[in-house]
This record gives C-alpha cells, sequence and structure tokens, in this order.
C-alpha cells in the first residue's frame, strides 16, 4: 500500500493528502527530536511528520511558545529539586547519625537497668520514682529514635522520588527538541 491510500486509510481528505505529498521530506531531511531515555537524537516518524504538515502554523507557534515557557519555567525546578536532593541527603546522613547515637544511649540504659535488682526493696517509694522518673526520661529518647527511624524512611522514600523523576538537563532537551519540528514544518503549503 502507498502513501495515499495510507493517508485516505487514516480517514484524510484528498486536500490533505495532496498537502502532505507536496510537503513530505526525503529520510535524510527528516528531523530529529533528542531522546533523554536513549541519550540521543531519533529521526521523526513519518506519521509524525503528517500529523506537523497538518497542523495548523498558529498551533505549531503555540507550540513552541509552549516550549520555551515551559522550559524557562523548568529550569528553577530543576535547581530546586538538585537542592531538595541535596537537603535531603543531608537529612538522611544526619538522622542516621542521630539513629545510632540514640540506639547506643538507650542499650547503654539497658546494660545499666538490669543490674537493679529491686525485690528486697519493691516496697520502698523513692526506689520505684527514681526508677520511674528515669524509665520516662529513656522513653523520650525512645520516642526520639523511633522518630529517626521513620524520618530515615521518609527521606528514603522522598530521595527515590525526586532522584528518578526530577528534571535534568537532558529531559529539558529532549523538551526543547521538539520545538525543531515544529519549527521545520511551519508554512507547509
Amino acid at each position: 500500500m502507498g502513501i495515499r491510500e495510507d493517508l485516505a486509510a487514516r480517514g484524510l481528505t484528498t486536500e490533505e493528502i495532496d498537502k502532505v505529498e507536496r510537503n513530505i521530506r526525503t529520510d535524510d531531511e527528516l528531523p530529529t527530536y533528542y531522546s533523554a531515555s536513549l541519550g540521543r537524537e531519533i529521526k521523526i516518524s513519518r506519521e509524525f511528520e503528517q500529523f506537523l504538515i497538518l497542523l495548523e502554523d498558529s498551533l505549531k507557534n503555540e507550540s513552541i511558545e509552549w516550549i520555551t515557557n515551559i522550559s524557562e519555567l523548568s529550569t528553577p525546578r530543576k535547581d530546586r529539586d538538585e537542592l531538595l536532593l541535596i537537603a535531603i541527603e543531608s537529612e538522611l546522613a544526619d538522622s542516621k547519625s542521630k539513629l545510632d547515637a540514640l540506639n547506643a544511649v538507650l542499650e547503654d540504659f539497658d546494660a545499666y537497668n538490669s543490674k537493679f535488682n529491686v525485690e528486697k526493696f519493691a516496697n520502698v517509694v523513692e526506689v520505684g520514682l527514681y526508677l520511674q522518673d528515669l524509665q520516662n526520661q529513656v522513653l523520650e529518647l525512645v520516642l526520639q529514635r523511633d522518630r529517626m527511624f521513620h524520618l530515615q524512611n521518609f527521606t528514603k522514600v522522598i530521595n527515590g522520588l525526586y532522584g528518578d523523576g526530577a528534571t535534568n538537563e537532558d529531559t529539558q532537551k529532549q523538551l526543547k527538541s521538539w520545538s525543531v519540528s515544529f519549527n521545520e514544518y511551519r508554512g507547509s503549503k
């Protein structure tokens, strides 16, 4: 099946088919876009070329404007994401240090507490009060340790989300590369 038949099968009118045929490029002349996932330029497909040929110039121009505007807005987002990753990584390292320190204190307390044999003095009020006061303070350390543990897990999740989805130079390059294709087919007659 030839190109006319393919286009007719898409439901294009004779006028639209003629416009595509007048403006179609050779394989060597096809514009490219940058693929961030592959890290290289890719030639546009014939179907995308046909779409661009038939797209009104006003919409091509508007598309280029959107690409430019979004690119300008995403640059600060990229910077913000990079700073956020640094802050999250710092928070993660800090929480690991705090968690290690709290675990050491709690282990020491467990060793200290295990030395107490209060059976013979269980009825002495001050022994009970002392141990209760000490336990209350240690309970606060346990809560801090638990918060550090949860903070550590939270920062790992956030780091994964931003690390995988952050705006970067490749994704910006990919977005900007689309404007070349829209520009190439402006003025299709």
